[in-house]
């Protein structure tokens, strides 16, 4: 479902000439969770709470661990994109 929505959001932007790195943002947003209108709490704290739920430290087995890995990568590269571009450092 995840998907389905990413791809509707970059189709769309695509056909109102959306640029590359609109495109990245609205992917960013989605994979975290958020709408680009959504408060910096409200970023934080789905983030946050996604954060901990994919994190590969709760799971014992190798092959979902790996996973998990992926997925937080994601995660925390799509939270670093958003935290850039709305100017924030972190804190």
């Amino acid at each position: 479902k995840e998907t389905d929505r990413l791809h509707s959001i970059t189709t769309g932007l695509a056909k109102m000439g959306a640029t590359g790195a609109e495109e990245d943002m609205a992917e960013a947003y989605t994979t975290i969770g958020v709408e680009p209108s959504a408060t910096w709490e409200e970023i934080q704290s789905v983030y946050r709470t996604k954060a901990r739920y994919v994190h590969p430290d709760s799971v014992q087995d190798p092959a979902e661990k790996r996973l998990r890995e992926e997925r937080l990568s994601r995660l925390n590269t799509a939270f670093a994109k958003v935290e850039k571009a709305r100017g924030k450092n972190g804190a």
